[in-house]
């Protein structure tokens, strides 16, 4: 089983694929905990893709995870 950060297409207007997360720059609050962040991606996800600026706002950067093995190899990752 593969756990995933971020949110699925149908929980986000914004998410254009399965396991969108969102990294805010510092003077932004942050909108969903499950899935925003002000960590850059890769300490957040350290397994992902860039997906482009958000169609939100755009100072905010668009990653999609691809999936870990194990929760102990990515802890903050949710069970998808």
């Amino acid at each position: 089983m593969l756990v995933y950060h971020g949110c699925l297409k149908h929980q986000s207007v914004c998410a254009r694929s399965d396991h969108t997360f969102w990294v805010y720059p510092k003077h932004i609050k942050l909108i969903t905990q499950e899935w925003d962040t002000h960590l850059p991606a890769k300490e957040y996800c350290n397994n992902h893709r860039e997906d482009g600026v958000s169609t939100f706002h755009p100072l905010m950067k668009q990653y999609v995870c691809l999936g870990h093995k194990t929760l102990d190899e990515d802890p903050v990752a949710l069970v998808s």
